[in-house]
């Protein structure tokens, strides 16, 4: 009887990783590219009076330019001071900086000393476990945008667009005391977040008890993320540099009665993910809410009324438009 085999090697979804500082984090789905700007010479070659046809009716050169490598990854929210919820963590404060008066490491994103390391379905690059973002000797990647979404039924979500101006490859792989294991009798900070244990509470919003009656949410960051190319001999980014950090989202709620009350420009949202975990909880503050289109709606026979509030999140003088308390 034969009791040992050879595995076919292939990739596939549950080998892939992210490291981040040494953190693990599960993702659902990532992708990268490398993006290269070919630039075309649509100079008079001149094949001949014999030569009419053929190859002189194409563009026959080009030349490389400018080359950038971005992407997304998506996953589930994870909470909690060691494991998956440390690693996601990470990952917020590139997306927004750390508390209200550090942002740096929003700006600073992922450099050679504390990259971003991604496996794609337990492939790696080149022959190594994984690729890293930058590359070891130079560069930056940053998070371009950022998203949290609440679904209600479901688990807390996220998702990143990231930009870098370098990638390579690495022997730097995490083993299997570094992967958080939980059984399904045992849940807790290990596990995702899912709907019940995500809070959004407001104060002066202009009607009372809407933290109790949210079905629906949703945060986006954009950090107006911008490379810069100069003359210095490189087909890379010299740099890449963060922008203003514009946030927006959306709420749905319902109402027990029908009846809507006046909404007003001004309140602040507090958002915790993972309320049922006291100090393993992450928090998110806003300081400054400004709403627009807020519909209110019924979709029919046997619906509740709801309304759907969209916002922008602006900045005080107590910290930026969107931070970790």
């Amino acid at each position: 009887m034969v009791d040992s085999c050879l595995p076919p090697a292939v990739c596939i979804g549950w080998k892939g990783y992210i490291l981040v500082d040494g953190s693990v984090i599960p993702y659902t789905s990532a992708d990268f590219s490398e993006k290269i700007q070919h630039i075309p010479s649509d100079d008079i070659h001149g094949g001949g009076v014999g030569t009419t046809h053929g190859a002189y009716h194409s563009q026959i050169n080009a030349a490389e330019g400018q080359i950038m490598f971005d992407g997304t990854v998506n996953g589930n929210v994870y909470i909690g001071t060691t494991g998956f919820g440390l690693g996601f963590n990470e990952v917020l404060k590139r997306a927004i900086g750390g508390s209200a008066t550090d942002t740096s490491l929003r700006e600073c994103g992922f450099d050679g000393t504390h990259p971003l390391i991604v496996s794609w379905g337990g492939c790696g690059f080149d022959g190594s476990p994984a690729a890293r973002f930058p590359a070891a000797t130079a560069g930056r990647a940053v998070v371009e945008t950022f998203n949290l979404n609440g679904n209600l039924g479901g688990l807390t979500t996220w998702d990143a667009t990231l930009q870098a101006s370098s990638r390579g490859d690495t022997s730097t792989a995490p083993t299997t005391a570094d992967f958080t294991f939980e059984s399904g009798s045992d849940l807790g900070a290990g596990s995702p977040v899912p709907w019940h244990q995500t809070s959004l509470a407001f104060s002066g919003l202009g009607e009372a008890g809407v933290a109790d009656r949210i079905r629906e949410w949703s945060v986006s960051v954009s950090n107006n993320t911008t490379p810069t190319w100069t003359f210095n001999g490189e087909r890379t980014p010299r740099d890449i540099y963060q922008g203003q950090m514009e946030i927006t989202g959306s709420f749905d709620y319902y109402s027990d009665d029908e009846d809507f009350s006046s909404l007003t420009n001004g309140s602040t949202l507090t958002i915790t993910l993972g309320t049922d975990l006291g100090a393993g909880a992450i928090t998110l503050f806003s300081p400054y809410l400004a709403l627009d289109p807020r519909p209110i709606k019924i979709d029919g026979v046997n619906d509740l009324a709801t309304r759907s509030v969209q916002y922008r999140m602006l900045g005080s003088s107590s910290g930026g438009s969107l931070y970790i308390t």
